[in-house]
């Protein structure tokens, strides 16, 4: 076999692969992620807006903070 057939090939197997992830995981994961987020109201103008410090919303860079352990204060 040749260098030029085995990269061939290699590269056929490698589309095929994520052609089959997006076909098999991706598109349902999306379409799962958007029901979740039409159930809850959010909305494409709130996932474009600035993140707010508020450290109940699921979305905020406090909440990630808080989530990771990473302190703010400067004490």
């Amino acid at each position: 076999m040749t260098e030029a057939l085995a990269q061939a090939i290699l590269a056929n197997l490698l589309i095929r692969t994520i052609l089959a992830f997006k076909r098999l995981i991706w598109i349902s994961r999306c379409d799962n992620n958007a029901n979740w987020e039409k159930s809850r109201g959010i909305s494409t103008s709130m996932k474009q807006s600035k993140l707010k410090s508020d450290p109940n919303d699921r979305y905020s860079e406090d909440a990630a903070d808080n989530r990771y352990g990473i302190s703010n204060s400067t004490t």
